[in-house]
């Protein structure tokens, strides 16, 4: 059963970085990335306990627990560098998107604001349809930034993009 379940977590690493696809709860509004790692540990634990006890084999035993180590080690920070997602509720989109906004801030009052805007096309699985990236100053452009932190976006009338504060995003 666990073999079965780290087969389908690497094909959904392998859709994740090589295809920019992501996995999404818009009900829960849950990233399903960061709970996948959870879960990692969690058949870890379960597949090292039934292999030390019901199978007595050591090698297997050693490689359940090498997984299971890796993935508790990586669980804690992937967690909490998961995109933040969020559902765009409009009745001009006939498709559901979700937006994942980040900023950082850079040198002098300069912040560099990041946009990702997500399609979804399966349940649970979502597009990257348009990404844009922006250095802004903060005294100029603080429309922008507290967009940004307040995760404000509209939708344009025609539903062609999306803006946040200065930075367009495209529906396309």
């Amino acid at each position: 059963m666990a073999a079965v379940y780290y087969i389908a977590r690497i094909a959904m690493f392998i859709l994740s970085i090589g295809f920019d696809f992501i996995l999404y709860s818009k009900k829960l509004q849950l990233n399903l990335w960061a709970v996948a790692w959870i879960f990692d540990v969690c058949i870890g634990f379960i597949s090292l306990f039934t292999c030390m006890l019901y199978l007595k084999k050591r090698f297997l035993s050693f490689i359940m627990m090498l997984i299971t180590a890796i993935s508790f080690i990586i669980c804690i920070p992937a967690t909490g560098l998961t995109e933040r997602l969020q559902t765009i509720y409009t009745p001009n989109l006939s498709t559901d998107y979700a937006i994942s906004t980040n900023y950082i801030y850079s040198k002098n009052n300069q912040f560099w604001v990041h946009a990702r805007l997500y399609k979804e096309v399966f349940p649970f699985v979502y597009k990257l349809t348009d990404s844009n990236s922006k250095e802004i100053d903060k005294i100029k452009e603080q429309d922008t930034l507290q967009s940004f932190i307040d995760k404000n976006y509209e939708v344009n009338t025609t539903g062609t993009h999306i803006e946040i504060g200065k930075v367009k995003l495209s529906l396309k």
